[in-house]
C-alpha cells in the first residue's frame, strides 16, 4: 500500500460517488466533525492517481476542506475508471453490524467514546 501526502488541490471527488453529501446542519457532518477533532483523520481517503479522483472519504474530505485543510495523507491506488468505480461501490456497500451488546458495554462511562462509536460504525460501513 502506498500512502502518500497530497495537496487538497489535487483531488478531486469523485461525481458519480452514491453517499448522500452531508451539510454543516446535518447530524451526521457534526459527529464526522467531533470525530476528526478529538482523534484525527485516521482513516485515509482513498485517491487514484491515474483520474485524480477521490475514490473513498468524500465527508471526511469535505470536512477536511471546511476545516483549512490544505495537505492530506492518502492511501494511492493506480486503476483504470471502470475499477475506481467499483472500488467506490464496495467500499460504500461493505458493512458490518454492531453487536448492541458490545456498543453499550463500549459506550458506557466515556460519553466521548458514545459519540465516535456510530460514527466509527459509518465509516466502516462505507467511506466518508
Amino acid at each position: 500500500m502506498i500512502v502518500k501526502a497530497i495537496s487538497v488541490k489535487e483531488i478531486n471527488p469523485a461525481l458519480y460517488n452514491p453517499r448522500r453529501d452531508l451539510k454543516p446542519d446535518d447530524k451526521e457532518y457534526k459527529q464526522l466533525v467531533k470525530s476528526i477533532n478529538e482523534f484525527g483523520c485516521i482513516q485515509l481517503l482513498i485517491w487514484n492517481r491515474r483520474t485524480k479522483h477521490l475514490v473513498g472519504g468524500h465527508q471526511r474530505f469535505k470536512v477536511l476542506l471546511a476545516q483549512g485543510t490544505k495537505e492530506v495523507e492518502v492511501s494511492v491506488v493506480d486503476l483504470p475508471l471502470e475499477k475506481e468505480k467499483a472500488l467506490n461501490i464496495a467500499l460504500n456497500k461493505i458493512s458490518g453490524d454492531w453487536r448492541q451488546e458490545d456498543h453499550q458495554t463500549a459506550s458506557e462511562g466515556d460519553g466521548r467514546v458514545a459519540t465516535a462509536l456510530p460514527q466509527c460504525g459509518q465509516q466502516r460501513g462505507g467511506q466518508r
